[in-house]
């Protein structure tokens, strides 16, 4: 490689970062970057994913949750991945699997989002089964 395409090469890297960490500090809709637009607990504000859209993304949505007799204050997580990928894995083998994710109002326990003709609680008592003890909540979307 040439001392000319090294430098090229690295003046690309450069203003690539700089353009990426001069979008990551513009504002979003009157909020600066890294402070957090709603509360914990509050639904999902109105935001516009690009101001040409013609449509909000999300607008008054919270996430889905469960049954409320299946939270407990225990167990608590900080971050379960390990966890995640052992119901990912589970989850992924059932009809009608979406999405996986964690609610941290719920200290981070793992919810599995199923859509479409299945049956929620069968499939929360399997759970209870393969995870013994672990915060995993199945949800109907």
């Amino acid at each position: 490689m040439t001392t000319t395409a090294f430098r090229l090469g690295a003046a690309c890297a450069v203003a690539t970062l700089a353009m990426t960490l001069g979008a990551c500090a513009t504002p979003r809709d009157g909020h600066p970057a890294g402070e957090p637009i709603a509360a914990p607990g509050a639904p999902i504000a109105a935001t516009r994913a690009h101001p040409d859209l013609p449509f909000p993304a999300c607008e008054g949505l919270a996430l889905p949750r469960g049954d409320a007799s299946l939270y407990k204050d225990e167990p608590r997580y900080g971050n379960a991945s390990e966890l995640s990928e052992a119901v990912l894995a589970w989850a992924e083998q059932h009809t009608g699997f979406e999405q996986l994710w964690l609610d941290r109002e719920h200290h981070g326990w793992v919810h599995a989002g199923f859509s479409g003709d299945v049956d929620i609680e069968a499939l929360q008592v399997e759970v209870a089964q393969k995870f013994p003890g672990e915060g995993v909540v199945v949800v109907g979307l």
